[in-house]
């Protein structure tokens, strides 16, 4: 063999050890989730990121090979190859990155009940409607200040910034686990879990294609037309917080309540109009009117609502004020499916809410728990940290955690893997998709 071939049959033999690597990786982490090991709870998620990925990666493979023997095409095609394959990696690691993160038992505990709480609010709504299975939402700590505040482009960048833009978003969205970001400093305080279940309401929107029947409800509503272009720019977050509100009812309005206090000025003047997010008074008298829709409202929120409004007397868009209960009865009576009403998606009824408050009072150690619903337990912590906020931390919040965790047991979540018959032609299609989508 001349210097050219010997050189080309190293590099044959490099390439073909990463993609191995990742090939076993994926089989490592399908080994550990296997009912029973640590990581079972993600059982299907990683099943079906790993069932997209591994075509991609064999297609690969299976262009490494045509090159054998041939040095010339194996060097010209050897930069190609290797970016395919740390591609691959960069997209496997947005997810493994975050699983990892159980590696941490503090962690692992607050997230298994984040994410038990994410899937009880998702769920419904894919069961109820027969929309095509994605697996149970994924929940992970970030650095940005809260769920609502996170850019939701921001939750599907890939480090490295080698895809054009939008196109990481576009790749990680095609794999069939969703995700959900949580500050780092909500670990210690599980009233704020309720903020996810704003965060569902936009993955439900996107996985059930609910943004015509969003726009037709703005449509419907009798409002004056001058509001209606505002209404239309902020009906993705109005939907979020609608969502909260029938998958917590008073809890959630009572968390986004405590989320929204802030500087007075920001609540009551409107000096620039986000052209995205209602502003705060709007949000909470959406939600309120939300929660009103379909149940009591409980007397803490009635209590923390009249509180807010002595407050916060008035606000720059009061003008506005009239348009949320119509706006909120417009979007929960869109149909989603020939049997289901956005209003039915989801619910949390007075008797769950009767259960969560009796929840709150079973964090007296003396006490026993009358519930494992974890919408109702979470729902409590809002309950009972609105009760007693200098007293929370010191043992309720610890109480509800290990009963939620001891509530949850062992076994896989969101039950057996969808396996798609298409599998590997999407995820072929992923990386073309990938190729196509990098920067020049």
């Amino acid at each position: 063999m001349n210097g050219i071939d010997v050189a080309a049959a190293r590099k044959q033999r490099e390439l073909e050890a990463k993609v191995a690597a990742l090939r076993r990786e994926l089989d490592d982490w399908i080994a550990v989730s296997d009912e029973g090991k640590d990581y079972e709870k993600h059982y299907s998620q990683i099943r079906r990121i790993a069932a997209r990925l591994n075509p991609a990666l064999t297609a690969v493979a299976d262009d490494l090979k045509t090159t054998a023997g041939n040095a010339d095409c194996l060097l010209s095609r050897a930069e190609t190859i290797e970016q395919d394959i740390l591609d691959l990696h960069r997209i496997w690691d947005y997810f493994r990155s975050k699983i990892a993160l159980r590696a941490t038992p503090e962690f692992r505990r607050f997230l298994a009940v984040a994410d038990d709480f994410a899937w009880s609010c998702y769920e419904p709504a894919i069961r109820k409607t027969g929309a095509e299975r994605r697996e149970p939402p994924l929940v992970f700590f970030n650095a940005d200040p809260s769920p609502f505040a996170m850019r939701r482009d921001a939750a599907y960048e890939i480090p490295g910034g080698q895809f054009k833009p939008g196109v990481a978003r576009e790749l990680l969205r095609a794999l069939p686990v969703p995700v959900v970001g949580i500050p780092w400093f909500q670990i210690n305080h599980l009233p704020d879990l309720l903020i996810v279940a704003h965060e569902i309401g936009h993955h439900v929107e996107d996985d059930l294609g609910l943004s015509p029947q969003l726009d037709q409800a703005v449509d419907a509503a009798a409002i004056s037309a001058g509001h209606r272009e505002l209404w239309r720019g902020w009906i993705g977050e109005t939907f979020a917080d609608i969502y909260g509100a029938l998958s917590a009812g008073s809890a959630y309005a009572l968390a986004l309540l405590n989320f929204l206090i802030a500087d007075r000025r920001r609540i009551t003047e409107t000096s620039a109009v986000s052209p995205l997010y209602p502003p705060p008074y709007l949000r909470l008298r959406i939600t309120i009117a939300a929660v009103a829709e379909r149940r009591e409202l409980a007397n803490d929120l009635v209590e923390a609502w009249s509180a807010w409004k002595q407050a916060f007397p008035t606000h720059a868009m009061a003008g506005f004020d009239d348009d949320c209960p119509l706006i909120v009865s417009a979007i929960l009576e869109q149909t989603v499916s020939a049997r289901v009403k956005i209003g039915d998606l989801v619910s949390f009824k007075d008797g769950d809410r009767h259960a969560a408050e009796a929840a709150a009072i079973a964090v007296d150690p003396t006490r026993d728990f009358a519930t494992t619903d974890v919408r109702e337990l979470v729902a409590a912590a809002a309950f009972t940290f609105h009760g007693d906020p200098s007293g929370y931390s010191a043992g309720p919040q610890k109480r509800l955690l290990d009963h939620i965790v001891d509530s949850a047991g062992t076994g896989k979540r969101g039950g057996v893997v969808q396996r798609d018959p298409n599998e590997a032609a999407i995820g072929i299609a992923l990386l073309e998709r990938m190729r196509e989508g990098r920067m020049k």
